[in-house]
């Protein structure tokens, strides 16, 4: 999300850093810029011109880490800075989906403008996308009644669709060199992947020899419940193999299962080795098919396990949360 003031008080910026501080990184904060960590998600605050700021936001919900920088912004202006006007821009949703990097801005002006004139679309400039002005507003942050209402029937159309479980399950990663052609008789990747898929687990997994875009491989693991890496020599000597290991750890701290292949242990002395020196893995250096069999059984525990926390069948399908400030009873005595 980008912002345009028509000017930006001294303060301003430095006063919302102070008041998202239990979400910055200490190590990552500086007088133009804050790195914010909620959940799973990753941002960027920075101040990039005198009169403009951009919001960047990585995630299985960007939107939320967006409307809470908004709301600080917002309540700043209106408690100490009044009168300081400003437009923002959201990228087009088709952009984002296509994970292209030059995204066209929709100014919340001219959303605004088109719902004033019940203009049904609104056309992206630079990929020529036609997008419907209701979708614009789902994804700006609400301000009016009619836009808490369209982020309500959103929310609960995310709630159906996670209920029909549209998310991954398991994010499948590894080396090509550990993927021969040959696997007569050698435990491959793929074979692991099509056992999963008979206990219906929905898999992604990067075909040996296709080129596959990092943003998109990134969101697929974004949107997967476990990460599972064949981990082994030639893995952690693929820095690609190693930078996608580290962004589902250490950033997304996804759940993962280490399975381990080739033909020695060597990759224990490796950085990457040394990161997960203390985790159970499922051992199949190594091994042939005559004992695939077991392997998988045991593999097939551990995601078992980490999908052994079952919610109640007496829980209620949703649950609400809010601040008490925001309730009737705090209403009627007197909060705004």
């Amino acid at each position: 999300m980008l912002y345009h003031f028509e000017y930006l008080p001294a303060g301003l910026f430095n006063r919302a850093q102070v008041r998202l501080q239990e979400f910055s990184d200490s190590a990552i904060i500086w007088k133009r810029g804050s790195f914010l960590r909620k959940n799973e998600h990753i941002a960027l605050l920075h101040q990039n011109k005198d009169t403009e700021m951009v919001v960047k936001v990585q995630g299985p919900r960007p939107e939320n880490i967006l409307f809470l920088v908004h709301e600080v912004f917002e309540a700043l202006i209106n408690e100490s800075f009044h009168g300081v006007r400003y437009d923002f821009s959201v990228p087009c949703p088709d952009c984002n989906n296509l994970m292209k990097r030059d995204p066209h801005m929709f100014t919340a002006s001219m959303i605004r403008r088109a719902l004033d004139l019940q203009a049904p679309f609104l056309q992206c400039l630079k990929y020529f996308h036609t997008i419907s002005v209701g979708d614009l507003q789902s994804i700006m942050p609400p301000d009016t009644t009619q836009d808490y209402d369209i982020h309500l029937a959103h929310a609960v159309n995310d709630l159906m669709e996670f209920e029909q479980g549209k998310t991954l399950d398991i994010f499948i990663s590894y080396c090509e060199l550990d993927a021969p052609k040959d696997k007569s008789n050698v435990i491959h990747p793929e074979d692991v992947k099509q056992e999963l898929l008979k206990e219906n687990y929905k898999c992604y997994y990067p075909e040996a020899g296709k080129k596959y875009s990092t943003d998109l491989m990134a969101k697929s693991l974004i949107d997967s419940s476990i990460f599972v890496a064949f981990i082994s020599n030639n893995y952690v000597s693929d820095q690609t193999c190693c930078n996608m290991f580290k962004f589902a750890k250490t950033t997304l701290r996804k759940p993962f299962i280490l399975v381990a292949v080739g033909p020695d242990h060597e990759w224990k002395k490796s950085a990457l080795g040394l990161l997960v020196s203390d985790v159970v893995f499922v051992n199949m250096i190594d091994s042939k098919k005559s004992v695939f069999a077991n392997k998988m059984e045991e593999l097939l525990g551990k995601v078992k396990e980490i999908y052994s926390v079952e919610v109640s069948n007496e829980s209620p399908p949703c649950f609400i949360s809010y601040c008490w400030k925001n309730s009737k009873d705090a209403v009627e005595l007197g909060t705004k």
